[in-house]
């Protein structure tokens, strides 16, 4: 049961990121979340200023992004708090779809951890592992690092 939660929160979470933007990527955190996206300067702690980096990443204009998330493994839970791991996949470009497609500009491996909070399971931490990322990655460029 726990397992199918928690997929669902990373399914519905990424399906805004890639089809809304981020919109409401804030809103999938608890307050006082780390997200860590596993570069220097790339480290937001809490809901405003993942709220804020998703700001501005709309501000530059049309972007699309595809984070595939393989293996998600709940490694351990209880009523109020969960860990899981996954690799996420990510294609990403400036622009409008349908764009040329290559190999990923990242592959990374994340840690996650989450809190019963609201009725709900919200994000309390995600942290990325960088296992792979391309030279032209558009979302660690100059513009885009949080800070």
């Amino acid at each position: 049961m726990i397992w199918h939660q928690l997929w669902a929160l990373e399914c519905a979470y990424w399906a805004d990121v890639d089809l809304g933007s981020g919109l409401e990527a804030a809103s999938f955190y608890t307050d006082d979340a780390v997200f860590d996206l596993g570069m220097d300067g790339a480290r937001l702690v809490g809901r405003s200023e993942i709220a804020d980096f998703y700001e501005r990443r709309r501000a530059r204009g049309p972007r699309t992004t595809a984070h595939l998330v393989h293996n998600f493994t709940v490694l351990e839970h209880d009523a109020v708090a969960a860990r899981t791991a996954s690799y996420i996949v990510l294609h990403a470009a400036s622009g409008q779809a349908p764009l040329p497609v290559g190999a990923p500009g990242m592959i990374t491996v994340t840690h996650n951890r989450y809190r019963w909070s609201d009725d709900c399971w919200k994000i309390a931490e995600r942290v990325s592992q960088v296992l792979f990322v391309a030279e032209d990655q558009p979302t660690f460029g100059p513009d885009s690092t949080p800070g």
